[in-house]
């Protein structure tokens, strides 16, 4: 085979007369037969990210021998046109992801087509970057000899303003109760794409969530312990997790490249805790209330993309550009009310009412080690007694939502009802007993 120099520009050393420098050159001899790579005709990104899409060790086919991802060196050749657009490289990525059938930690080397233009309007490709004026790119080294990369048909990349519809139906009514984790599982088909059924166990979502003001929700991807008590093994699986706890800037960084590595959000901490930042204190108490899409301003807009790093796929995947859209949901803490009664006198009623906010309150007076469970000076914490559909009492409760009352009663059999009227944080809570 004929060689053929390519000359690559090496570094600069300044001889001792003023004034003059030489350039130090290394010469690099390519075969005669070059090293075809053949790309689809077309590709598209979404609109949030360069192109990252995994490439067939057979697409390159080279002269004599069969290219191989264990024994060949691949320089990473960039696409160009003749009008000197640069666009995404072809080279090699190492994977490391969770083996389920071994237990273990493995990884292994994939040709990628990564990186490139975001702009809609489409790019045609015609070739690798490959000068003598710069660093040589786009070849392949095979037993100590160099073959240059060509395409064997140009290639058109766009990038999609938008894509799929993807909808996010999590129910009307969600609700918390006392104990239960900072965050709610929710089932995968709470998102629900066009042409695309979205798992957990290999593609991560990252969608915020809007209450009463930005960053205070989100629902993404994360990875979930379980506890099975006949075997004493914990297993690890990944699940959608929904969080209303706010956030910034600070933390949804940290959620973004949580999300990335595929792990999952491990700074929430519960009711009434407060967690450290990059800028300081953040308030990591939940919000409870109606939520909503988040809005991209300062936050990342939401996404859905294939994790290399999880099974089953264990390649380079990207999903189609999506476009989210929310079914608004109101998720508060329940409120539990029970309530028993003893007739006292012929004409009079005894009411023990208990009842429970499902959050934690501290008296002013002086923390105790005993959960209060009301806020006993609140107007809307107090228990409203009716007899039918009349108010015939208010009644202010203990700090731990207890009371005694006895209230008049009337010939028949009547009805008495307890309420804890809905609050921004709780749904209405009510109980019953007729006498």
């Amino acid at each position: 085979m004929t060689k053929s120099p390519f000359l690559v520009a090496g570094a600069i050393s300044f001889l001792a007369c003023a004034g003059i420098a030489s350039a130090q050159t290394t010469t690099l001899q390519f075969e005669t037969e070059p090293c075809v790579v053949t790309l689809q005709p077309s590709y598209t990104a979404g609109p949030l990210a360069p192109l990252n899409v995994e490439v067939p060790v057979s697409a390159i086919s080279c002269p004599g021998f069969t290219f191989d991802l264990a024994t060949d060196a691949l320089n990473s050749g960039v696409l160009t046109n003749s009008t000197g657009q640069t666009g995404p490289s072809l080279s090699l990525a190492s994977l490391s992801y969770f083996d389920a059938a071994t237990r273990a930690n493995v990884s292994k080397n994939v040709l990628t087509l990564a990186g490139g233009s975001t702009a809609i309007a489409p790019v045609t490709y015609t070739g690798f970057q490959s000068t003598p004026t710069s660093p040589v790119t786009g070849y392949v080294t095979h037993g100590g000899l160099n073959y240059i990369l060509t395409l064997a048909a140009p290639v058109t990349l766009t990038s999609s303003a938008a894509g799929q519809a993807c909808t996010v139906n999590l129910g009307k009514r969600l609700s918390w109760r006392w104990g239960q984790a900072a965050y709610r599982v929710v089932p995968d088909s709470a998102i629900s794409c066009t042409g695309m059924t979205f798992s957990s166990t290999n593609m991560s979502a990252y969608i915020p969530l809007q209450s009463r003001q930005q960053g205070q929700g989100l629902l993404l991807s994360s990875w979930g312990v379980s506890y099975d008590p006949a075997t004493g093994a914990y297993t690890r699986q990944r699940e959608l997790h929904l969080y209303n706890t706010p956030a910034s800037n600070d933390w949804e960084e940290i959620l973004r490249l949580e999300v990335s590595l595929g792990y999952g959000f491990g700074g929430l901490l519960s009711e009434n805790q407060t967690a450290g930042g990059a800028s300081g204190s953040i308030p990591h108490g939940p919000i409870w209330g109606r939520f909503s899409l988040g809005s991209a301003t300062s936050y990342f807009p939401p996404f859905l993309y294939g994790q290399p790093s999880l099974p089953p796929a264990n390649v380079v995947t990207q999903l189609p550009a999506s476009r989210f859209s929310v079914t608004p949901f109101t998720w508060k803490r329940s409120t539990k009310v029970s309530v028993k009664g003893r007739r006292v006198s012929p004409t009079r009623i005894s009411l023990s009412i208990s009842a429970d906010r499902n959050a934690s309150f501290q008296n002013t007076t002086a923390p105790t080690y005993r959960r209060q469970t009301v806020l006993s000076s609140s107007p809307a914490d107090h228990a409203v007694v009716k007899r039918g559909s009349k108010v015939i009492t208010r009644v202010k409760l203990s700090p731990y939502g207890t009371a005694t009352v006895a209230v008049p009663d009337i010939p028949g059999h009547n009805r008495y009802s307890v309420t804890m009227v809905a609050t921004d944080d709780n749904y209405q809570g009510q109980a019953s007993i007729t006498r």
